[in-house]
């Protein structure tokens, strides 16, 4: 009878500790799945954004758009895309990473504003009014390689690998 009680409780506490490693098992993968999954997303959309929007400010920056609707249908949907990206990504990033986004964002404003006053000069009749002139080009590429920097260390594989030792 002894012996009974004994195996019982073997039993139990194997079953308990089995019960108490699957789950904590099941609550990585649930955390991987999809709490890293959106994190890894949104950063690779706000990524991809950002490429955008810099190349699109870049080309507009260069060769200005004539038009109002040109520059309604060409520059502002990528800098919205762009906003709309950060914000979602925003609340996965490091105080570091934020950083390096404020700048890149006060580049991307002060970009829209050059291509702006080029496009206002320009309708307004002055034919050697170019604001990219006076734009600073250093600046502007320096927060996007600062950005795309902090994205290669943010996603590539090497960090990302870390993440499967949770499972």
């Amino acid at each position: 009878m002894t012996s009974e009680i004994v195996g019982v409780i073997v039993g139990a506490a194997i079953t308990l500790l089995v019960t108490r490693i699957t789950r904590r098992s099941e609550e990585r993968r649930w955390y991987l799945d999809t709490l890293l999954k959106a994190k890894i997303e949104s950063l690779q959309i706000l990524y991809a954004n950002l490429n955008h929007c810099f190349f699109t400010l870049n080309e507009r920056l260069n060769y200005w758009p004539s038009t109002y609707d040109q520059f309604n249908t060409d520059v502002l949907p990528a800098i919205l895309a762009f906003n709309r990206a950060d914000q979602l990504a925003t609340v996965y990033l490091d105080h570091d990473s934020e950083e390096v986004l404020r700048r890149m964002r006060a580049q991307i404003g002060l970009a829209r504003d050059a291509i702006k006053q080029s496009l206002d000069a320009h309708l307004a009749g002055q034919t050697n009014f170019s604001g990219s002139s006076q734009f600073d080009w250093k600046s502007f590429n320096s927060a996007f390689d600062e950005m795309r920097s902090r994205f290669k260390e943010l996603l590539n594989p090497g960090s990302l690998r870390r993440f499967e030792n949770l499972m």
